[in-house]
């Protein structure tokens, strides 16, 4: 089991999730991601691209819902193969 931080641009909202992901490799070599812990949102202005205002993220139906919305985006397939990728570069160091 490992864990591992990363990034969500929902480019439609105009927002950027941070959280961490509980994941396990399976020995097919396959992703299994078993948590998603959304820790904070950060609005930015679809101009400039600027921060307007970051919020963390406190109670359990908002981490409910920013993980369902990151479990149903695009960035999933994305963060498994980067998971591999990691993998595969630290065995070969």
């Amino acid at each position: 089991m490992g864990t591992l931080v990363a990034n969500w641009h929902d480019e439609a909202k105009s927002r950027t999730i941070n959280f961490s992901v509980a994941y396990e490799i399976c020995s097919a070599g396959q992703v299994n991601i078993s948590d998603i812990i959304p820790d904070h949102v950060t609005i930015v202005c679809p101009e400039s691209n600027t921060t307007l205002k970051t919020m963390s993220v406190y109670t359990a139906k908002g981490r409910q819902m920013l993980a369902n919305q990151i479990r149903n985006s695009t960035r999933m397939e994305d963060l498994k193969r980067e998971i591999l990728e990691r993998r595969s570069a630290a065995a070969n160091v």
